[in-house]
């Protein structure tokens, strides 16, 4: 293995030789001596000569081009012997484990009802990958295999060659990191990329084994994908109303486009004819009732195959959605919400061999997983922002006068008064608040459009960053009742300091007591997300009193959970898989497995 490695290695070396002779040939010495002397693990003083000479050349930029993507490439082949290696771990092997344990296949499939993992995408402004960079990364990946795992494949391997030597030589002449803070929309586009080539395909592939392991497809899908990107208003005021909508919008788009693409694909498989496959009398009975909306020409080559005229009626259906987004009036002919695609789905899949499921229930998962919306969207707000808001509106309907600046107990007497009054018309009041209660209040009515116009999975929750005090939820809950969200939304604390932490159950017990939380959690079935932060719990005590007192606080959340009846979501802050394709964070249901 490790001889097959260094062979990759060394091609890839010589490669790069290659390219900085033709571009830079100075610097081609310094590279080769430097980086035999890194290998031979020459003396310290040697080395340091040689690099100082380096450093003092005219050729230190392309010496450290030639070094960041030597490491680059030295990266991907430790990475594809990585992915080689036979796995210790996995659903198959827990599968298996738990069985032999005296788990029954009845109770593993109950449990696989209840558990779910929402990795969370987070906003990360400093990122510096370029997207030509990712797409560069595949395209080599890919070439490498084909060099040197299909030696049978003469023809293939030179054009493998010849695609990897343009592509190092474009990058050699490019930044291979941004020159400029990367902006929402990029990041946004970096996502996707990220999604529809590597993180979807590893979602449903996940489905596929949960469905071979358990004999059953997993309904609902077992994941649910959020995001912090055009939601996290925390500081920065690059994160506008607008640009939400924007990023709602254009998530769904892009899951739309991606479902007719993979419909495009279905069609040209299920070429299947009535003559071998007869289909039921609902199937019959549905496209009798469209068989209209196709076009003539459609119409006129489909009479025979059904599954293709069904999934061009299905692409009629997705395309006019979109319409609808912006549209005044009702479109007729369209989706409402994914279930009824689902629903389609469901209606050929009842009509087709389990034999010939393959496909079309692969993109039944890819539907249950990502809906209308691709990713939920969380709203983070610092709780000073929610409060003089509240503030600002209270003085101006009478409710209260200077409530930012009351002690908590009137604080509470003032909100709980307040929910008890009939909701009230934001829209009414955006021409008589200031600048900044107005981006609150409309971002409120942003995720009204949102859940209204795209998914009521558009947003997941709404995240009070530095929570101290039980009344920053209830500002939260008198907020989202006012747009009528408060059975859609998770208000969620956010704990970061040691102290807040410390806190955090006798917040949640005073909230469990208070009449209006109370109904709020029925109509969440009783369950409250929470999310404890690292970051500033660190800065307060460093990284071991962080880790511990974090330990600490959902053992304690864990136990007040059960003492009170309430199933708590924590939301982890820290990201654990950070490796320059994504920062993920993960809420896990069913706490007392920690």
């Amino acid at each position: 293995m490790a001889q097959n490695i260094q062979v990759e290695l060394d091609f890839l070396q010589d490669l790069l030789l290659e390219i900085l002779q033709e571009f830079s040939p100075k610097s081609t010495s310094y590279f080769s001596t430097l980086k035999s002397l890194f290998k031979s693990y020459a003396p310290p003083t040697q080395l340091a000569q040689e690099l100082q000479a380096t450093i003092k050349s005219d050729q230190i930029l392309e010496v450290i081009k030639a070094f960041s993507l030597y490491h680059i490439l030295a990266n991907l082949v430790e990475e594809r012997y990585r992915n080689k290696q036979p796995s210790t771990m996995g659903l198959a092997k827990a599968h298996k484990d738990l069985s032999q344990a005296g788990f029954s296949p009845k109770e593993l499939a109950d449990k696989l009802q209840h558990i779910r993992f929402y990795p969370v995408f987070t906003a990360h402004p400093t990122q510096s990958m370029r997207r030509t960079f990712l797409e560069a990364i595949q395209e080599m990946f890919g070439d490498l295999a084909t060099i040197f795992d299909h030696p049978c494949d003469p023809l293939g391997m030179k054009k493998a060659k010849e695609r990897l030597a343009y592509r190092l030589r474009l990058l050699y002449k490019s930044h291979l990191v941004r020159q400029e803070k990367l902006e929402v929309l990029f990041e946004l586009d970096n996502l996707l990329y990220i999604l529809e080539n590597s993180f979807l395909p590893s979602c449903l592939d996940l489905c596929q084994q949960i469905q071979a392991a358990f004999k059953t497809p997993p309904t609902p899908a077992p994941l649910k994908l959020g995001s912090w990107i055009g939601g996290d208003r925390d500081g920065n005021p690059m994160v506008t109303n607008a640009l939400m909508r924007e990023v709602v919008a254009i998530q769904h788009h892009f899951i739309i486009d991606l479902y007719l693409k993979e419909l495009d694909k279905l069609r040209r498989e299920l070429s299947i004819s009535v003559d071998f496959c007869p289909i039921s009398a609902a199937l019959q009975a549905d496209l009798n009732e469209s068989y209209h909306k196709l076009d003539p020409t459609s119409a006129r080559l489909h009479p025979k195959e059904p599954f293709r005229a069904k999934l061009l009626l299905m692409q009629t259906k997705l395309k006019n959605r979109l319409i609808a987004l912006n549209s005044p009036i009702p479109i007729d002919f369209s989706y409402q919400h994914a279930g009824e695609l689902v629903a389609d789905i469901d209606l050929l899949l009842e009509n087709l061999e389990p034999s010939l499921q393959g496909s079309i229930r692969r993109f039944k998962n890819l539907v249950l997983l990502t809906g209308f919306h691709l990713l939920s969207l969380d709203f983070r707000e610092h709780r000073a922002v929610f409060v003089n808001a509240l503030s600002e509106v209270f003085s101006l309907l009478s409710l209260a006068t200077d409530f930012y600046a009351l002690p908590e107990e009137q604080k509470l007497e003032a909100l709980n008064h307040a929910l008890k009054l009939e909701p009230i018309s934001f829209w009414s009041l955006l021409p008589q608040v200031s600048a900044e209660c107005k981006r609150l209040l409309e971002g409120f009515l942003t995720m009204l459009w949102a859940q209204c116009k795209i998914a009521k999975n558009a947003f997941s929750s709404v995240i009070i960053s530095m929570t101290t005090q039980a009344s920053d939820l209830l500002a939260v809950l008198w907020l989202v009742k006012q747009v009528g969200l408060e059975k859609d939304l998770y208000i969620t604390p956010l704990f970061e300091t040691i102290e807040d932490l410390n806190h955090a159950p006798k917040i949640l017990k005073a909230l469990h007591a208070n009449p209006h939380y109370q109904a709020y959690l029925q109509g969440m079935q009783n369950t409250q997300e929470i999310m404890v932060g690292y970051s500033d719990s660190s800065k307060d005590g460093g990284i071991f009193a962080s880790n511990y007192n974090l330990h600490m606080a959902i053992c304690r959340l864990v136990a007040l959970g059960q003492e009170l009846g309430i199933e708590f979501i924590l939301f982890h802050g820290r990201g654990e898989c950070e490796s320059g394709r994504g920062k993920l964070r993960g809420r896990f249901i069913k706490c007392p497995a920690f």
